[in-house]
This record gives C-alpha cells, sequence and structure tokens, in this order.
C-alpha cells in the first residue's frame, strides 16, 4: 500500500477545514438574513410567512434561541386567527340555520357554503348544503334558462355570472356547455385588447399595456392571461414608482428611506437600472450613522419607548443586518412591547 505523504495530509486537513468554516459561514449568513426577514414580516403582521422564515432559521440552528421565541409568537397569533376563522365558521352555519328555517334556501346555501369554506370539517355541513340544493331545482331551472336568455342576447357577462350562480346549486353537463360557448365568447371579445396589452408589455410600455388590459378585463373580468399580465403590470409600474422616489429621496440627501427603498427594489430585481449603485451609495452614507442610530435606540429603551426603539434598532439593522446587540436589544424591546400590550398598555 502506497504511503500519502505527510504534507499531503496536512494540505488535505487544511483544505477540509477551509471548506468547512466556509459552508458555516455561508450558513450563518443564511441563518441570519432569514431570521430578518422573518422579524420584518412578523413586525408586518404577516405571521404565516414569518413563521416559515423562523422555521427555516431553526431547522439551520437548533439552538438560535432568539428565532425559536418569534416562532412560538407567530404560531400563537396563527392559532388565534384559525380560531377566529372558526367562530366565523360557526356563526355562518347558525346563520344558514335560521335561513333555513324560514326557507330562504339559496341565501342559507350561501352561508353554508361559505361556512364549510372556512371549516370544511364542520359537522353535518354537506347534508344542510345538499337539504338547501334539493329545494332549489325550480330556482336552477329559472337561471340557467335566464343564462341562456342573456347568452343569445349577448349579455355574456351576466350570462357568466347567472351561470355562476346556477353552478352553486348544481353543476351538469349542459349547464357547463353553456358556460363554455359564453367563456369563448367573453374571450373573443376581450382578445384584442389582451394582445395588445401584451404587445405593449414586451415593449416596456406598461402605461398603455395596462390600459388595454384594464379593458380586456373589463369586457371579460374572467381572462386569466389578461388578470396575470395586468399583475405583472401593476409590478413593474410600482417599481418605476418606486425607483423614483427612492431617487428623490436620495437626490434630498433623506439616505435612510431612500436605502429602504432601493433595498425592496433589489429584491425583487437586483439589475433594475442602478439600483445596485445607489444601494451602495446610500449604504455608505450611513454607515456613519449606525452608532447614532444604536444609541438613540438604547436611550429610548432605558425610558421603556419600545416602539421608537425598535424603530431606531431597525434603522441599524437595515444598514448591518448582523449587528449582534441591535439584534437583542430589538428582539428584548419587541417582547416588553408585546408584554405591555397583553396588559392592555399603553404603546409609546
Amino acid at each position: 500500500m502506497k504511503k500519502i505523504p505527510f504534507i499531503s495530509i496536512i494540505l488535505l486537513s487544511c483544505l477540509t477545514l477551509s471548506s468547512c468554516t466556509m459552508i458555516y459561514k455561508s450558513m450563518k449568513e443564511k441563518r441570519n438574513r432569514t431570521y430578518n426577514e422573518g422579524v420584518t414580516l412578523y413586525n408586518q403582521k404577516k405571521y404565516e410567512e414569518a413563521y416559515d422564515k423562523f422555521d427555516t432559521v431553526v431547522s439551520i440552528d437548533p439552538e438560535y434561541k432568539k428565532s425559536k421565541d418569534y416562532l412560538k409568537r407567530s404560531e400563537s397569533y396563527l392559532k388565534r386567527k384559525e380560531q377566529n376563522i372558526k367562530q366565523r365558521a360557526n356563526e355562518n352555519y347558525s346563520r344558514g340555520i335560521k335561513l333555513k328555517k324560514a326557507k330562504q334556501y339559496e341565501a342559507a346555501l350561501d352561508a353554508f357554503l361559505l361556512s364549510k369554506q372556512q371549516n370544511p370539517d364542520y359537522e353535518d355541513i354537506d347534508d344542510q348544503i345538499d337539504e338547501c340544493r334539493s329545494n332549489l331545482t325550480g330556482r336552477f331551472k329559472k337561471l340557467y334558462a335566464q343564462a341562456s336568455n342573456q347568452y343569445k342576447a349577448k349579455q355574456y357577462k351576466n350570462a357568466y355570472n347567472t351561470c355562476l350562480n346556477a353552478k352553486k346549486i348544481k353543476s351538469d353537463s349542459e349547464l357547463s356547455s353553456l358556460m363554455g360557448n359564453i367563456e369563448s365568447a367573453l374571450n373573443d371579445r376581450s382578445r384584442s385588447y389582451r394582445n395588445a396589452g401584451e404587445k405593449f408589455y414586451s415593449d416596456g410600455n406598461y402605461e398603455k399595456a395596462r390600459g388595454q388590459l384594464a379593458t380586456a378585463l373589463n369586457i371579460n373580468p374572467w381572462d386569466k392571461d389578461a388578470k396575470e399580465l395586468m399583475d405583472k403590470t401593476s409590478s413593474m409600474l410600482n417599481m418605476s414608482r418606486d425607483y423614483k422616489a427612492a431617487v428623490d429621496l436620495y437626490n434630498r440627501g433623506q439616505s435612510l428611506p431612500a436605502y429602504g427603498k432601493f433595498l425592496a427594489i433589489s429584491q425583487k430585481n437586483p439589475q433594475y437600472k442602478d439600483t445596485a449603485s445607489y444601494l451602495e451609495k446610500s449604504k455608505a452614507q450611513l454607515s456613519k450613522n449606525i452608532g447614532a442610530y444604536y444609541n438613540n435606540g438604547v436611550q429610548q429603551y432605558d425610558k421603556e419607548n419600545f416602539e421608537a426603539a425598535i424603530n431606531e434598532f431597525n434603522k441599524v439593522l437595515l444598514v448591518n443586518p448582523d449587528h449582534k446587540s441591535a439584534l437583542e436589544y430589538r428582539q428584548r424591546a419587541q417582547a416588553k412591547l408585546d408584554i405591555k400590550k397583553s396588559l392592555g398598555g399603553t404603546a409609546q
């Protein structure tokens, strides 16, 4: 067996150690970045998205206490949200029972369908729905006839809405066929405007694209392709407005709000115009103020002005997400603020 030279073993060990160090550094950066994203979402009351972020952090570092604490709080909010949804399901179910007793079967059906949507496992909900539908056979026939007449009169939007009401009662082959015909007619009417919108979008003329797509959706509110493109168009218009606002803030010397806007744009599209350059210049200016932001935060914390303290620590972390002391202070301030609010205290 050929012996491996000692120097090779040393080099291999160094390479392995270097590789481990790089992996650890990368995972730590991901942990910190994801944690900060979670805190931002939490402060925006987007608890479901925040929960996913903190769960990711804990999967990276199971001993990361700050994220575990936020994970528990996010879970608590989500449980309360679930309880509220179930309460609304109960209210809609009770309303459905009252309407059914009053023989207002269509309104009762709407209430039961909403209750099922909110709580699919609600006891006997399917039986209640079936009972309402069985009492609406005549209503279904009238709606179908009305939709057919509207289709013949080329009142396609009204016809489709009528079909949707009929479909809640019963969906059969005749209704499906009628709806298919109406959809084709609506698409024929909206297609030229949707195509024009696509052309303007590809040319970067988002204002005109939005106008054409709005017309398409006014004609055919169920045009999925037009809806999707309208969302993209709105996103591009918002980004353009945000970029102009950020540049204006930067030129007026308001580096902090400018940096926040450029950062948000960069997260959506890092290559958008001169965003990267502005980010670099803004960060260089703000780095000089980190000490002042941090000290202001500590002073507000000591005065128990926790919201003001969190605002200052957020400024620090916006520029330097790895600022350990600011991270710890913000967590403590948020915890104390939550306690204060839960006890009925007025947030300062």
